[in-house]
């Protein structure tokens, strides 16, 4: 029996080696990112929030892409954190390669004690000051003495009074 080569299945051949050689070696390279220390809802924002762990498995992954997108983790995990009345956690960060184009990025962290809102005080003055909707607005603030900051919250009510003076 005679094996007969066209150049089309040669062609077709030859890409169907290169995908998965090249497959191959993008499965190869990757982060893998680890968070502890915190609550599976926390650590699920915290996760979704992370540079590192949404670039994890990119084809442009480098050391010194993997040591930038390291590098920023803290500060974004910081940022997820105070959406949780967290201002101050201690955050233990390791990245070790453990393998060519295989690294291994850890994030131990300690949130603290959550900000809690000792003192609120809000003054309505001028025009708006006798205002019902102003005067609405105040009763049913969503922030009170010694609920936990939580930054979402504040953000909101702020935007509120902004937009009610803005009317």
């Amino acid at each position: 029996m005679r094996l007969i080569w066209k150049p089309g299945f040669v062609l077709i051949l030859s890409c169907l080696l290169w995908v998965s050689a090249v497959s191959a070696d993008t499965q190869n390279t990757g982060i893998s990112v680890e968070v502890s220390g915190v609550t599976d809802a926390i650590n699920k924002s915290v996760m979704d929030g992370l540079s590192i762990q949404r670039q994890r498995n990119s084809e442009r992954l480098s050391e010194r892409l993997v040591n930038r997108l390291h590098q920023s983790a803290q500060a974004e995990i910081r940022q997820t954190l105070t959406v949780y009345g967290y201002y101050n956690p201690t955050i233990n960060a390791d990245l070790q390669q453990t393998a060519e184009n295989q690294w291994l990025a850890s994030y131990q962290i300690e949130v603290g004690e959550p900000v809690r809102i000792n003192d609120l005080q809000i003054a309505v003055s001028g025009a708006g000051e006798q205002d019902v909707a102003f005067q609405d607005l105040l009763a049913d603030f969503p922030l009170k003495i010694d609920d936990r900051l939580r930054h979402a919250r504040y953000e909101s009510a702020k935007k509120d009074i902004l937009r009610l003076a803005a009317e």
